[in-house]
């Protein structure tokens, strides 16, 4: 009985609207994000009302890349947006005043949801013999291209070889299929659509290059927009806790919320792994991706990772 009505309110949820109408009484913040399973919680966390309840409204807005969606939160067109912290590192070193207000997709080794992939016929075999090979990457400093780097050289290769040709994370399934790439490193879902069309193999993990178990995402702030509303900063940060703690521990039952904003079915959804959503901002889950970055000429600097972390 107790099980069919947890089923039951779990339907009525994927029901409910990713943004309805504001009430006059709550507070409306305009996030900028990509719709991607690290935006899993707070996705999870609007449909759920968890944010009404806090006296928010939060309106969704697709946007571009981490780099775009800062330069929209300076300008006041986001109040909170959603980044890879490599866009943020890079950020801070211009001096850019954004503060991270909550983590978002934490990799953890033990359920990788990147891989390297290759073409399902190709003959490449192992991280070695990636050498002189065209790698899809976003951009050749970009954090895609970082960790393959280190995850070839941390295998026998040499990085110094690779060659990287510019190719947007959800285009690497076309990209290997057309011969543009030998390999790319893809993430899920859309690496669970290509393995389920059996275009592509997995090569290996090489995320794990980077560590077992880190950050690579963030919702973040102006630090002005911080300070103005310190309050809203702890209810934002508290609902996405609590909403990672639901979305962890029930992928089943958000695979159809998640299928529905990417289009992706949801029976693939339900096979593949799954990000974990974090729940609380560490220096510890910060510092493996800001050394990489460092090590491989990412930014041209290291800084206090604590430093990116909103205090007020």
């Amino acid at each position: 009985m107790m099980r069919a009505l947890a089923c039951g309110i779990a339907a009525l949820v994927a029901l409910l609207p990713l943004a309805g109408s504001a009430q006059p009484s709550l507070l409306t913040l305009h996030v900028g994000l990509s719709i991607d399973d690290d935006a899993t919680s707070v996705i999870y966390a609007e449909r759920a009302g968890l944010f009404r309840r806090a006296g928010l409204h939060v309106v969704f807005e697709r946007g571009g890349s981490g780099a775009a969606l800062s330069a929209a939160v300076l300008a006041g067109r986001y109040d909170i947006g959603k980044s890879g912290l490599v866009a943020l590192f890079d950020a801070h070193l211009q001096n850019a005043p954004l503060v991270m207000i909550a983590p978002a997709g934490v990799y953890d080794r033990s359920a990788p949801y990147g891989e390297m992939v290759v073409a399902r016929d190709s003959p490449i075999r192992s991280a070695a013999e990636l050498d002189g090979k065209r790698i899809g990457a976003p951009g050749a400093q970009s954090l895609i291209a970082v960790v393959t780097s280190a995850w070839v050289d941390a295998n026998g290769g040499d990085s110094k070889t690779l060659r990287f040709v510019e190719t947007p994370l959800a285009a690497g399934e076309q990209a290997i299929v057309t011969r543009r790439v030998d390999a790319a490193l893809m993430v899920n879902p859309p690496m669970a659509a290509a393995l389920a069309h059996r275009s592509v193999r997995i090569l290996g993990p090489a995320m794990d290059a980077v560590g077992p178990r880190y950050l690579f995402s963030a919702w973040f702030t102006s630090n002005a927009w911080a300070d103005a509303h310190r309050d809203v900063v702890r209810r934002f940060a508290a609902i996405v806790s609590r909403a990672a703690a639901y979305t962890n521990a029930h992928p089943q039952e958000t695979a159809a919320m998640l299928s529905a904003e990417t289009g992706i079915p949801s029976a693939i959804i339900r096979r593949m792994t799954r990000v974990t959503n974090g729940r609380r901002l560490t220096v510890d889950q910060i510092q493996p991706l800001l050394d990489l970055s460092i090590r491989y000429g990412l930014i041209p600097h290291g800084f206090f990772a604590r430093d990116l972390i909103y205090r007020g």
